[in-house]
């Protein structure tokens, strides 16, 4: 039996047999999760891949097959992401799921297109909807879903809460909603956006994630004004 499993660090891919003493992994790697209480756990040191800490095998979760793509040990390159790309098509729709719905708001909030990410001639609208009318003086509330594209209930949850419950703040803040931040990870139900990189993990400067920049580029005007 060997063991295999799929470790990220800054959007690189990895295949590893051991652990690594990196918090940035927890919620990535099963197999940290024994370790996460320990004090090295505190903050990121970088360790992967120049810092591996051998554990007990006891700690170890065993699989009897390696991750179908790439080569143990390396980096992904552009081959393997194409590979992985490959293997991912869309299994539903986000125009009909989350479009759709935002254009029957239209006549309570104000709908705005933020932005656009397009992938291999494939173009997908950002949409984010906003309180109707919107006071300076308020403070501000961002919701967000989909960061994730695999994560539905954020993004039903968002359109959900705009049509069953917004109303409830009217004259007490400003809502800014956008039910889902990325749309081709929402169509094939996948954590990654089309570049196999993580928007959750590119919410900064020259950020490698078209959705997490996009966002970034919508909230810059409101810095400071948010409340939650």
């Amino acid at each position: 039996m060997e063991v295999s499993l799929l470790i990220h660090q800054g959007g690189e891919r990895y295949h590893s047999a051991q652990l690594c003493d990196c918090k940035r992994f927890l919620n990535l790697c099963l197999l940290c999760l024994p370790i996460a209480n320990e004090g090295d756990q505190q903050k990121c040191k970088g360790c992967w891949p120049s810092k591996i800490q051998n554990r007990p095998s006891s700690l170890f979760m065993t699989i009897d097959h390696f991750y179908p793509i790439g080569t143990p040990g390396s980096p992904w390159g552009s081959h393997e992401t194409a590979q992985w790309r490959a293997r991912h098509v869309p299994q539903r729709s986000y125009h009909d799921d989350v479009v759709a719905v935002i254009d029957q708001m239209r006549h309570r909030f104000d709908v705005e297109r933020y932005g656009e990410v397009v992938y291999a001639g494939e173009h997908y609208a950002l949409w984010a909807v906003r309180s109707r009318p919107w006071v300076d003086t308020l403070p501000t509330v961002l919701v967000t879903g989909g960061v994730h594209g695999y994560e539905t209930s954020g993004v039903h949850g968002a359109l959900r809460f705009l049509q069953g419950h917004a109303a409830d703040y009217a004259g007490r803040a400003n809502l800014l909603v956008v039910p889902c931040v990325s749309p081709w990870g929402y169509e094939r139900i996948q954590r990654w956006n089309f570049d196999a990189v993580d928007p959750n993990r590119s919410f900064r400067e020259n950020s490698p994630a078209q959705e997490s920049a996009a966002l970034l580029r919508l909230i810059a005007p409101l810095r400071g004004k948010f409340a939650a």
